[in-house]
């Protein structure tokens, strides 16, 4: 009786030996599968590595090529930033460009249904700090140390929130800058704003940079409504920012998003005044016709004019 138990027992044991055996190779079958699923996995993501790093150095090579064929297709008005579409949406607004806007955003803008949610945007987009950045460019690009002690003045009246004030400078700071088209010593302010429109003729003629012609369309689309001159004198109820009724006392303004609005277009002014003198793009007087005119010397000499009259 004692050796069959010990027979059975000793059978038990080398069956649970057999079956642990056997669990342990399955185990380490699975074991096996998964290391190579995972060298398969790793292999891959060592491809995907030297992939990505052979990308990156295709597209560091490329990156400048790129970027002067994409400045050809700007010039060239077959590609832009911006579009005919965004010249309407800004003119509806009454606006320019925003400060530190990027032009692939303007888009943006077309979800705002009227000026008033537009211009509750903008008091949020130019927060402190974008104003002060605004206030230091425009300061940083003045010539004349009284433009920017005039400036400065403006500066402190606004954050003291005497905008009354600051509209009245800037819109006389405006006919300044504009007239800077002209020349920087030109004694011939009734025509600043005529410069604009000299200018937006002359680029719609030549278009050699067709993003310019935008720029200026909207510019020109701005400077059309603030020096709007018909029967405003006589009839002040008109809500827009205008350059005669606030110059002739005919209206009180002390809205902080009209000192913003004027702050953005002499910015957008000054940008524009740089772009013509980096284009060779020239102001000068025919003492024959007693006109204006707008002229390109490029290397080619090409030359195509567009006149204001004096």
């Amino acid at each position: 009786m004692v050796e069959s138990r010990w027979y059975i027992i000793d059978y038990k044991y080398t069956e649970s030996i057999k079956i642990f055996q056997q669990r342990v190779g399955e185990i380490s079958a699975i074991f096996k599968e998964y290391q190579e699923t995972a060298q398969i996995l790793f292999n891959g993501l060592k491809s995907t590595f030297c992939f990505f790093n052979k990308a990156k150095e295709y597209f560091d090579q490329v990156r400048e090529p790129i970027k002067i064929i994409r400045e050809i297709l700007l010039r060239a008005g077959i590609s832009t930033r911006i579009s005919e579409k965004d010249i309407y949406i800004l003119n509806k607004f009454f606006w320019v460009i925003p400060f530190e806007y990027e032009y692939e955003n303007i888009k943006k803008l077309y979800r705002y249904r009227n000026r008033l949610e537009f211009e509750k945007y903008v008091i949020k987009y130019f927060n402190d700090n974008r104003t002060k950045r605004m206030f230091s460019k425009i300061r940083k690009r003045l010539k004349k140390s009284d433009k920017k002690e005039l400036l400065r003045q403006i500066e402190r009246a606004f954050w003291q929130g005497d905008y009354a004030i600051c509209i009245t400078s800037l819109v006389s700071m405006l006919d300044g800058i504009t007239l800077t088209l002209l020349a920087e010593d030109s004694n011939c302010q009734h025509l600043s704003y005529k410069t604009v429109y000299a200018l937006e003729e002359y680029a719609s003629k030549c278009r050699f940079i067709y993003e310019f012609y935008l720029e200026v369309c909207i510019l020109a689309n701005l400077y059309r409504t603030l020096y709007e001159n018909r029967t405003l004198l006589k009839n002040n109820k008109n809500r827009k920012l205008s350059r005669h009724l606030n110059s002739h006392g005919a209206k009180f303004l002390n809205k902080k998003i009209e000192v913003l609005r004027l702050l953005n277009v002499i910015s957008f002014c000054q940008t524009i005044i740089e772009k013509t003198k980096n284009a060779s793009i020239q102001f000068y007087k025919d003492t024959k016709s007693s006109s204006f005119l707008v002229k390109y010397k490029g290397k080619n000499n090409i030359g195509i004019e567009s006149v204001v009259n004096d």
